[in-house]
């Protein structure tokens, strides 16, 4: 059991699991930051928010990564070939989850003055109903060079961005043997396209590494998983509530060890409860998920503002946050199943089938 996650050449659905689980993270972290003057901002903010997203590029290195070598991808058709790959998986979702977001924006409810809601919405909606209305901004929201429809999609831009470096830098350490000048020109070139974090490279990095030295934790015990599971928990709490608190350094690291204790899962128990079918269709849908969730939730607070503004004016903040998050994550379920049935599973064999087309009986 073991070996399995290296043998086996499919997806390793333990992980897609867990992705499904962190796009509810991010979905509850924008409910709860819907609100101002949330309380506990900086904890849940890292618990929710960035710990998902830290994770996301982490386990995006560690499958890239686990494709390019499983596809001998790292020679000039090996990667012409993972290009096509990646853009036939990231970018036709994109296109239903912007027209969806384009016609939610015209139903979005600007916030009273007296409204509860933060910051964070007043400048979704209003980039969103009002920033994109000419052609012109309609074909910069279709080609990822603005952002106003759906401001979740700066990750989409940092995936696309590291997925063509990430091949270049294994190639450049290899042949330099040496990680910190390759590391440092990917990062320059990050901070020169100003795209995303700087250190969103490095992560893509850190879970290719975890690919590789994943064979050396495959035979840990269940005790020795949960001993060490529970050692990082404690690790993480203090993180975030001292004066590492959202250093994207210390996330990465803390992140990072737990996707390489994860990758195994050497725990019967919890291996069962992230094969379950809800949590693995959840899983499966979490791209979807995560392009919809935003312009969903925004549609669900102007419904909200509009017929129950009391309701949000609720002493109790936690209480109308979270009906705004079952509500929208009840609603964004349906409509991802349909978009990863309809638009991704086909278009995603579409792109490994030319793939394979550019070099016949290479696999």
């Amino acid at each position: 059991m073991s070996q399995e996650y290296i043998s086996t050449p499919g997806r390793i659905e333990h992980l897609d699991s867990f992705r499904g689980i962190g796009c509810l993270g991010v979905a509850l972290t924008h409910s709860l930051f819907s609100f101002s003057s949330m309380p506990h901002s900086v904890f849940l903010q890292g618990l929710f928010g960035y710990l998902p997203l830290t994770f996301f590029f982490l386990l995006s290195g560690f499958v890239l990564g686990r494709s390019l070598d499983k596809t001998h991808g790292l020679t000039p058709l090996g990667i012409v070939r993972y290009y096509i790959r990646r853009l036939f998986r990231l970018y036709p979702a994109i296109l239903p989850a912007l027209v969806f977001a384009a016609i939610a924006a015209r139903f979005y409810v600007i916030p009273h003055d007296w409204s509860p809601a933060s910051d964070f919405v007043k400048r979704v909606i209003f980039k969103a109903h009002y920033g994109v209305t000419t052609p012109a901004e309609y074909l910069n929201s279709l080609l990822l060079t603005t952002i106003r429809l759906d401001p979740t999609l700066w990750t989409v831009k940092v995936e696309f961005l590291c997925a063509f470096i990430l091949p270049f830098l294994i190639l450049l350490v290899k042949r330099l043997r040496f990680l910190v000048m390759p590391m440092v020109l990917a990062l320059a070139i990050f901070k020169v396209l100003g795209v995303g974090d700087p250190t969103n490279i490095f992560q893509f990095y850190l879970g290719y590494l975890i690919y590789k030295g994943a064979p050396s934790l495959a035979n840990i015990s269940t005790r020795q998983t949960q001993w060490i599971l529970f050692l990082w928990l404690i690790c993480f709490v203090f993180a975030l509530t001292g004066d590492a608190a959202m250093n994207p350094v210390v996330e990465s690291l803390l992140a990072g060890g737990f996707l390489a204790i994860i990758v195994p899962c050497n725990w019967p128990r919890l291996r069962s409860i992230l094969a379950s079918k809800p949590v693995l269709l959840l899983g499966r849908i979490s791209y979807s998920f995560y392009l919809f969730h935003l312009p969903i939730l925004m549609l669900t607070w102007s419904f909200m503002e509009h017929f129950y503004p009391r309701f949000l004016c609720s002493s109790i903040l936690l209480i109308p946050s979270l009906t705004i998050f079952l509500i929208s994550v009840c609603i964004t379920c349906p409509v991802a199943y349909l978009c990863e049935r309809a638009v991704e599973r086909p278009l995603n064999s579409l792109g490994h089938r030319i793939s394979l087309k550019l070099a016949p009986g290479r696999h």
